[in-house]
């Protein structure tokens, strides 16, 4: 029996055209399954071969088996390499993020497999493309290829199953166009260069004729919240900021690594490899490797880039650093956190996305908190939770943050003062932001909520449902990530429910442009623009079926609409619009908590007071104070 693996909408008018349909049939991917859905074709998605609860139940396993990978790369990149050897770097441990997404991706693709191997028995799987591996600019798999087929073909041959190809029967091209990163990850926007850039020299910018004899020097590594504040407040306050920056790049390697022969010999016999990359019967090391390679081969760009980041550092002799994001998708943060810990220097990441309101931190976890010596988050909202014995942290055994609650002088400068919202039509304006978006082949373990892995396609067609009735009553808007990989998905969804004034808006109009003019935001998570809509009058709908904690559901009850499941959503959404009665609820709990809405006149001095109460701890020998 065939088994056909769905990667891609178009295979869906080639599996129809073959009359297959009565085979069992599995998509991996949210356009593909609302392809099959409103083509009737009967079908499971990945999620329901392979249970999120299931996996959740050993997220701690999967993420300590990514994180011993890591360990034993850098133990092999030493072996065979003594200038890492004796400085003590660890590169692949720097790079887990990028790892880490590669390995979750292939172990759920496994799970899903053996899943299938294991109840239907199938002695063929057709799949899209033919099995090569392409990797993205920045190490990830590329979102056009068919990362199943890969996984198949490396296992093939020991297990005995066929893989067929599927033809392709239209003539629409693959979408070759690079996402915007998922959530949980930065924004390209905050990004100055991908991992396969050459890394040149830095740029200092210290106003060095100041006339004001600052104490403490502190970094700022591609930080927008510090960007955000005043230099000339921070001056008086005691604080001098430099900023780390990078002059032009290229993508290609500039100087291949002597020692890459040698390492990938050890590292293909070693068992240990082996095992940390089979998941139930299926091995997929040589699929990852294409992403060890990736970063292995630019080992001596990396080296040497350290060494010129070193010699910069020791020059401009900063006191604190201060990162956007722990994430190696900016490529200095990795010599840039190896200098700090060398030199004995404080270092801080500044939270840049809007997680907190559950127990699961979406990937931040085993980046930010597991990478930062110290963190400076929102509100208190995360300083509570991430000190909660219910939050991920606790089992992943990390601990011993030091949290400070420094609010986000970006959000108060991008919104305070504006009138929000400020209707310009008669009728009331209603947002519905996507959320929950992972690009194809990109899907990683870290937030607990079933469907995540599909986008939450179900849930946001059922809202859109809710909403059509009002269409005609209301100025709808569905407002989609920029760059969006799913934009022919949410357009037919439009189209099929006979949608037509209700607007699809992606690079059209940024979020803070529809936020500006909004009289109701509905969201299907609570993220970074959930933060954002904090700032306006409007009212907020909040979907959140995963594990919101009891602080984040106490401090928005009353203020903020929030449900926990999609059928009482929808009910309380619909009463509403038939009400017709918006912009009621007031904020002032939720915006305490979530944003520290008490300390916005004087962010500059809070950073300070921490900074200055940083340095004293430091030079008294004590810690910081730890969640």
């Amino acid at each position: 029996m065939r088994a056909h693996l769905i990667d891609f909408a178009w295979q869906v008018g080639t599996l129809i055209s073959s009359g297959a349909i009565d085979r069992p049939v599995v998509s991996l991917d949210p356009e593909a399954s609302y392809e099959l859905f409103r083509r009737d074709v009967p079908f499971f998605e990945a999620g329901e071969i392979s249970s999120h609860i299931s996996l959740w139940q050993q997220y701690s396993e999967i993420t300590t088996k990514s994180l011993a990978l890591t360990e034993l790369l850098d133990n092999v990149l030493h072996g065979v390499d003594s200038r890492y050897a004796a400085s003590g770097w660890k590169l692949f441990d720097g790079y887990h993020y990028i790892i880490k997404i590669a390995f979750d991706q292939l172990l759920y693709h496994a799970d899903v497999v053996a899943t299938l191997l294991d109840k239907v028995s199938p002695d063929e799987f057709e799949c899209a493309g033919d099995g090569s591996v392409v990797l993205d600019l920045y190490g990830m798999f590329h979102p056009a290829i068919s990362l199943s087929h890969a996984l198949l073909k490396e296992n093939e041959a020991a297990i005995g199953y066929k893989v067929v190809q599927a033809c392709r029967s239209e003539s629409r091209p693959d979408r070759m166009a690079y996402p915007r990163f998922s959530f949980g990850q930065p924004l390209r926007s905050l990004l100055r260069s991908p991992l396969g850039a050459s890394f040149l020299e830095v740029v200092e910018t210290i106003q060095r004729t100041s006339s004001y004899d600052a104490k403490i020097p502190i970094l700022s590594v591609g930080c927008k919240e510090l960007r955000a504040l005043s230099r000339r407040a921070l001056r008086h306050k005691g604080i001098k900021v430099m900023e780390y920056r990078r002059m032009a790049g290229s993508d290609h390697v500039r100087k291949s690594w002597r020692y890459h022969d040698s390492f990938k010999r050890l590292l293909h016999s070693n068992h240990l490899y082996r095992e940390l990359t089979t998941w139930r019967g299926l091995a997929f090391g040589k699929v990852l490797c294409e992403v060890i390679n990736f970063i292995a081969v630019r080992a001596e760009d990396i080296h040497a880039s350290a060494e010129r980041i070193f010699k910069f550092l020791d020059r401009a002799k900063p006191k604190m650093v201060i990162f956007q994001t722990m994430a190696p998708f900016y490529p200095h943060n990795v010599p840039i956190r190896w200098w700090c810990e060398d030199r004995d220097i404080e270092y801080a990441c500044w939270m840049h996305g809007g997680y907190g309101a559950n127990y699961s931190l979406a990937g931040y976890d085993v980046v930010d908190y597991r990478l930062a010596q110290r963190s400076f988050v929102y509100g208190d909202v995360v300083a509570d939770v991430l000190s909660d014995n219910r939050c991920v942290l606790n089992q992943l055994g990390i601990l011993g943050q030091s949290v400070e609650v420094a609010g986000s002088p970006f959000f108060d400068r991008l919104y305070l003062g504006r009138s929000l919202p400020n209707r310009t039509s008669e009728k009331e304006r209603i947002t519905l932001s996507i959320g929950v978006s992972y690009a194809h082949n990109q899907f990683y373990f870290g937030y607990d909520r079933d469907h995540a892995d599909t986008s939450l396609w179900r849930m946001h067609l059922q809202i859109l449902q809710t909403l059509l009735p009002f269409q005609d009553r209301y100025s709808i808007t569905l407002k989609d990530y920029p760059g969006s990989p799913r934009h022919c998905m949410w357009r037919n969804m439009l189209d099929d429910l006979g949608a037509n004034d209700i607007a699809y808006v992606s690079n059209e109009l940024s979020f803070d442009d529809v936020l500006g003019n909004s009289d109701l935001n509905i969201f299907p998570w609570i993220s970074t623009t959930f933060f954002q809509a904090l700032y306006s009058d409007a009212d907020i709908f909040v979907l959140e079926t995963g594990d919101i904690s009891t602080q984040a559901k106490d401090a928005l009850a009353g203020e903020v609409f929030v449900f926990e499941d999609i059928a009482t959503f929808c009910v309380g959404l619909r009463e509403y619009l038939e009400k017709g009665k918006f912009c009621q609820r007031k904020k002032q709990r939720s915006r305490k908590y979530f944003l520290d809405w008490d300390h916005q006149g004087d962010r500059a001095g809070q950073l300070a007071g921490i900074v200055h109460k940083t340095m004293a701890a430091k030079m008294s020998g004590h810690a910081g104070c730890p969640t």
